[in-house]
């Protein structure tokens, strides 16, 4: 119950029903990943998209700008859907 309501605070989540969320919870994965950890490595192809529901993450573009994305976001929605290298890592 608490990991649906986590997720509908997720912009693109906020008008998808709560049978649905609770569907996306049963089929997705939890993770926690520790401090420093890559999610995704440069020129990679993103596998899954990754929603992060608390805490930051640091995201690095192409030209060696870095920035703070902090929950709720999605990471890697585009890039899953295009087939396309990460714009950022």
């Amino acid at each position: 119950m608490e990991l649906a309501h986590r997720v509908r605070t997720i912009p693109l989540f906020e008008f998808v029903s709560v049978d649905e969320l609770f569907r996306m919870a049963l089929v997705g994965e939890e993770a926690r990943h520790p401090a420093g950890r890559e999610l995704c490595h440069p020129g990679a192809l993103p596998e899954h998209v990754e929603f992060l529901i608390e805490g930051a993450v640091h995201a690095t573009d192409a030209t060696g700008t870095t920035r703070e994305i902090a929950a709720p976001a999605a990471l890697g929605v585009e890039e899953v859907l295009q087939g396309a290298p990460p714009s950022v890592v």
